[in-house]
């Protein structure tokens, strides 16, 4: 392989793709990045076998070839390196990269051991960003990091009777998000996507200044091929069934409040102040206003008072954990916000006035007077 690139082009590759490489990557390969160059151009690709993602380059002038380079030290170097042609030579098993003012040999690894990126063909649909960033505002915050538990990781697309809706929860909160203007047409019923897959493509599409994106879904190899510009993005599906969440979503309720979002949220925010050492412990007592409170043993109270703008229903008191109040009250700039219980250990609902079939579920704490 020989290749002359502009370092520019190179650097920017490296980057995007370097999005793939986990730091717990299973196999030291999977900290790659597969450089191919062949008649249609430079190609810079890398995989953690969930995540892959490719990218085409202009190419100055080429040798076919494939080389499988280190993928952190081949950034580090990019980075220090002026602007100009940078040229890259595959030697045996190393790969020599030169520059006007410096040359440096990388140990490869063997192309054989590099996993291939699959055949992704199936469905194409047009996916618009917004609908992906209305999924990252409301819907990320609530899915897992916890890897033992895979599924709780991913965003279940899943068609309803009118729309199409965004599932996520980490075992503790739920969110259900209605996307009304998502449609992947017939033959495909549900999808569960990693929200972390979907964050790199949201995060590639917006450095491409892309509105639309292309997407392939391929239900017998349980993948998606994700088309931005000369980007493409290939994300493994997560397989297995996900938790009954409708069982959990109250179908009635004995109160119904309606409160101001930034007031509330302002509270919440101070509340957590007194207790970082108590499992973030957040109450609420509603009666003719809502009081939020918070108890240290160490630090001291919190007590503060939101007027209700609506209610509906019998007094009533529950405790939360107020990092999951405040990633949702953050997560919109809405004035109001409806909040729904039946009693003080049963699954609270919150929603947004003008949007009340996208809700937010979370589990209250049992706490003592």
């Amino acid at each position: 392989m020989k290749a002359k690139l502009k370092k520019s082009d190179l650097l920017v590759a490296v980057k995007v793709v370097s999005k793939a490489i986990t730091s717990r990557a299973q196999l030291p390969i999977l900290s790659s990045i597969k450089i191919e160059v062949n008649k249609e151009g430079c190609f810079l690709a890398a995989t953690d076998l969930y995540l892959g993602i490719e990218m085409k380059i202009p190419v100055v002038t080429s040798q076919v070839g494939i080389a499988i380079v280190s993928g952190k030290e081949f950034r580090e170097l990019l980075n220090t390196v002026q602007e100009g042609e940078i040229e890259l030579t595959q030697e045996d098993n190393q790969l020599l990269v030169k520059s006007q003012d410096f040359k440096a040999k990388f140990s490869l690894y063997n192309s054989i051991d590099y996993p291939e990126f699959p055949q992704v063909k199936g469905k194409n649909i047009i996916l618009p960003l917004t609908q992906l960033e209305k999924i990252e505002k409301r819907a990320f915050f609530a899915a897992s990091s916890d890897q033992t538990r895979p599924l709780l990781t991913g965003v279940l697309l899943i068609k309803s009777k009118e729309s199409w809706e965004a599932v996520t929860t980490d075992g503790f909160r739920l969110t259900k998000t209605e996307l009304v203007d998502l449609d992947v047409g017939e033959g495909v019923e549900s999808l569960l996507v990693p929200a972390q897959s979907l964050k790199e493509v949201i995060s590639i599409a917006r450095d491409e200044k892309v509105e639309r994106i292309k997407v392939t879904i391929s239900a017998q190899n349980q993948q998606l091929l994700f088309q931005i510009g000369e980007i493409k993005v290939y994300v493994r599906l997560l397989e297995g069934e996900y938790p009954p969440y409708q069982k959990i979503i109250p179908s009635s309720f004995s109160l119904r409040a309606e409160v101001d979002r930034e007031q509330l949220l302002n509270h919440v925010k101070r509340a957590l102040i007194f207790c970082q050492n108590t499992s973030n412990i957040v109450r609420f007592s509603l009666n003719k206003t809502l009081e939020v409170s918070a108890v240290s043993s160490t630090l001291g109270t919190y007590q503060g008072e939101v007027e209700l703008e609506k209610m509906e229903g019998e007094s009533n008191n529950v405790a939360f954990n107020g990092r999951y109040l405040l990633d949702y009250l953050s997560s919109s700039d809405q004035t109001g916000v409806i909040f729904m219980m039946v009693e003080p250990l049963k699954p609270v609902v919150f929603c947004w006035p003008d949007n009340p079939k996208s809700i937010y579920v979370v589990m209250p704490f049992r706490v003592n007077n």
